[in-house]
C-alpha cells in the first residue's frame, strides 16, 4: 500500500510491507536475494532507473558550493572525497567498500543536514549493526568532533548556506524545496535546545529531501503521461530514489531509455550540475542491483 501523505519530506512511502526497509546488503548477497523475489512476470522484464546520489546533487545546487558542484560535475565519489578530509589519504586509494568510506558517507548525510556530532556517532552505529562486514569503528565523541570539523572546512560553502537556511527559516516560519514547496515548523525559534535544534535540522533537511521528493514525483507523472511507455509497461515500485517498472520483454531497451530521460527531468539544475539517472534491468529486482 502506496501512501502519499505519511513521510513529512512528501516522499512516496509504503506499508504492509515497507519496501523502503528491503537493505542493499550485508556484503551485497544476502540483499540481492531478498530483492530477487520480486520477480517479473513471463515475457517481461523489471527495469530499475535509480537517480544517482540524487541528494549530494541537490545539496551542491542549493548551496552552489563550488567543491561539491566539482565533485559532482566530473562524476567523482564524494564520500572518498570526504574520507580523504578526514583520514588524509588520496581519496583514489580508498576502497569503494572500506570503513573509511562508509564512516564518509554518514558524514555527507547526516552532517550535512545539520546534524550534530551525536547524530554522526549513532549513524555510524547504525551502519556498523546493519552491515558487520564492512568493520566500522564507532567514534568518540572527540572524533566525531574532528569528522565534523573536517566536513565543515571542506565544504565552506555549503555551510554557509545550511545557517542561512537556518536564519531564513526562524523569519519565516518555514522553509522550502528549490521548487518552493513550504514545511513550517513551530519550533524552529522555540527556547527548548532540543527542540529547537531538531527543527533546524528539518528545515535543512526538507530544502533537500523535499526537492528529491519533488524531482520523483515528477517523474513519475511525465512516465505515466508517456503513451509508449504505458503501451510498453507499467511502474510498480518507487524507493527512495529510484523507480522499478515492469516491462515487456521485446521493449526493454526502449524503456529504458525512455525512462532515462524522464528521470533526468529535462537537467533543472543546469548550468550548475547535472542530474544522472543509473537504468538497468533484469529478470528480478536483484538483478537490478549488481
Amino acid at each position: 500500500t502506496f501512501t502519499n501523505t505519511t513521510v513529512v519530506s512528501g516522499r512516496l512511502s509504503s506499508r504492509d510491507p515497507n519496501l523502503t526497509q528491503v537493505p542493499l546488503a550485508p556484503g551485497g548477497d544476502e540483499s540481492r536475494s531478498r530483492r530477487s523475489l520480486f520477480i517479473a512476470p513471463p515475457g517481461h522484464e523489471l527495469v530499475s532507473g535509480d537517480m544517482s546520489q540524487l541528494e549530494l546533487v541537490i545539496m551542491a545546487y542549493a548551496s552552489r558550493d563550488p567543491v561539491m558542484c566539482e565533485i559532482i560535475n566530473k562524476g567523482w565519489d564524494m564520500h572518498r572525497i570526504t574520507a580523504e578530509a578526514v583520514y588524509g589519504i588520496p581519496w583514489r586509494d580508498i576502497a569503494k567498500d572500506s570503513p573509511m568510506r562508509a564512516t564518509a558517507k554518514v558524514a555527507n548525510y547526516l552532517t550535512g543536514y545539520g546534524g550534530k556530532k551525536h547524530k554522526l556517532i549513532e549513524g555510524i552505529e547504525k551502519m556498523a549493526l546493519l552491515q558487520p562486514h564492512l568493520g566500522l569503528a564507532v567514534p568518540d565523541e572527540g572524533f566525531a568532533a574532528y569528522i565534523l570539523g573536517q566536513h565543515r572546512k571542506k565544504y565552506k560553502v555549503y555551510w554557509s548556506w545550511v545557517r542561512y537556511v537556518i536564519a531564513r527559516t526562524r523569519e519565516l516560519g518555514y522553509s522550502e524545496t528549490v521548487f518552493g514547496r513550504p514545511r513550517f515548523f513551530a519550533d524552529i525559534n522555540s527556547s527548548i535546545d532540543e527542540y529547537r535544534t531538531e527543527a533546524e535540522r528539518a528545515a535543512v533537511n526538507h530544502v533537500i529531501q523535499g526537492t528529491a521528493a519533488d524531482l520523483m514525483k515528477q517523474a513519475m507523472v511525465n512516465i505515466d503521461r508517456d503513451q509508449l511507455m504505458r503501451q510498453w509497461g507499467y511502474m510498480v515500485l518507487q524507493v527512495h530514489d529510484e523507480i522499478v517498472a515492469v516491462v515487456q520483454a521485446e521493449h526493454v531497451l526502449e524503456y529504458s531509455q525512455r525512462l532515462k530521460v524522464h528521470l533526468e527531468l529535462d537537467q533543472p539544475f543546469k548550468p550548475i550540475v547535472s542530474l544522472t539517472a543509473d537504468v538497468l534491468h533484469g529478470l528480478n529486482w536483484g538483478d537490478c542491483h549488481k
